[in-house]
């Protein structure tokens, strides 16, 4: 397990002992206006520049609660900008939308957060490192992290969810929502992030659950814990040991060369952002941890996206090939002029919905999906055939597999048998 060797005590940062050019400002960015952005005037540790933490708010509270759940002396040590969006495609009692019932507005959402995003790295001012970009939240705020970080883990380098419920939980029905199991959760995120599956390779992710939630979230702990469960199964790592936080919490780990999945639990602890000593307010609590200060220390310990943050050469040479392993001599895979190769294209036909080939929709999760081949959206209720051309993309139309190859041509990537 990688030591946190960026821990810091809040409680010791009084307000007084911030920059003077740090603190809370108003910007708009991807259609979210009048949003409250702390910008520090540190930058982060690794990486280059600032990292940026969303903060999603939760059903029947306002944003800007969270601007006294005690994020900002933690972000001023580690170089975090923090953005509080309010939702624009509010669902129920003025939840962000997570649900399967509310799918189309979840993924309207989730387009307008990486819009956000895009505009906040694209702002000089900021200085963002785009590989140091994280998304957290609570309840629904949290649910619909969970589906961020499943569905972008291009964008997001980590994301953390606090009493987040599992993805196909139905927003409706809210109330006494049992936890999936961790290899439905599995299957789903992988069915979300589609063709962007290899992001997961280099993604981390945290949860936390309090053990009093009561029915706001009667499931909190199994949430946390079947979210860590099923995405350690995805990233391929295991369960490393657990340890005692402070204030009644406990934190298991799931290692590989770094620390990839975190699963907080807080004992008695109630359906609120747990901010830690001196925060308060609507659904944010100081009881326990500070959860904020605790997701900035595992990401920036854990980002496995910035340039070798501690010159441990992780990954370094993996996969190479030596100079002329691979290759095929000449006159190998040659075929005469005008021949045709004929390479059958894979097609799936019927409603969008229907399909569950890897890659593809999986039913009753997605109301559309971008297809990486012609960045075409199919609809859950369109009739539809998808053809997987031989780069493995997905196409509405046929790419055309049938290829005519010319005298002393090799198709790319054919090689004899026994090849390596």
């Amino acid at each position: 397990m990688k030591k946190m060797g960026l821990i810091l005590t809040s409680a010791v940062l009084s307000a007084a002992s911030l920059s003077a050019s740090a603190g809370w400002e108003i910007k708009s960015a991807g259609g979210y206006n009048n949003m409250s952005v702390y910008v520090p005037s540190s930058e982060s540790s690794i990486g280059d520049g600032k990292a940026l933490l969303i903060v999603t708010h939760g059903c029947g509270q306002d944003a800007n609660a969270y601007k006294s759940a005690k994020f900002e002396a933690p972000a001023e040590e580690m170089g975090y900008v923090v953005a509080l969006p309010s939702a624009k495609n509010k669902v129920v009692l003025g939840c962000y939308p997570y649900g399967s019932d509310f799918s189309m507005q979840r993924s309207n959402e989730l387009n307008s957060i990486i819009a956000m995003v895009d505009d906040l790295v694209a702002d000089s001012s900021l200085g963002i490192d785009p590989k140091q970009v994280y998304i957290t939240g609570l309840s629904s705020g949290g649910g619909f992290s969970v589906f961020a970080g499943c569905s972008a883990p291009d964008v997001f380098a980590g994301w953390a969810d606090a009493s987040g419920p599992t993805p196909n939980t139905s927003q409706n029905n809210a109330f006494g929502a049992r936890a999936s199991s961790p290899q439905v959760i599995a299957s789903m995120c992988e069915g979300f992030a589609g063709a962007k599956k290899e992001y997961f390779d280099t993604q981390i992710m945290s949860s936390i659950g309090g053990t009093n939630e009561g029915m706001l979230c009667s499931d909190a702990v199994n949430f946390a814990k079947n979210h860590g469960a099923a995405m350690a199964s995805i990233y391929g790592v295991s369960e490393s040991g657990s340890s005692s936080l402070s204030n009644n919490a406990t934190e298991t780990i799931y290692s590989g060369k770094v620390d990839r999945a975190s699963v907080v639990i807080v004992q008695g602890g109630s359906h609120a952002w747990h901010g830690g000593t001196g925060a308060g307010g609507s659904f944010v609590t100081g009881v326990s941890i500070n959860y904020g200060e605790h997701i900035m220390n595992f990401f920036t310990e854990n980002n496995m996206r910035v340039d070798d943050p501690e010159g441990e050469g992780e990954g370094e040479g993996e996969g190479e090939v030596e100079e002329g392993e691979g290759e095929v001599e000449e006159g190998e895979g040659e075929v005469e002029e005008g021949q045709v190769e004929d390479v059958a294209c894979e097609s799936v036909s019927g409603k969008a919905s229907s399909f569950v080939d890897e890659g593809l929709l999986r039913a009753g999760e997605w109301f559309g999906y971008v297809y990486t081949g012609d960045n075409t959206v199919i609809y859950f209720d369109t009739d539809v055939t998808v053809y997987i051309g031989d780069d493995g993309k997905g196409y509405k139309a046929d790419p055309g597999c049938t290829v005519e190859i010319e005298e002393g041509q090799q198709e790319e990537g054919q090689q004899e048998e026994g090849q390596q």
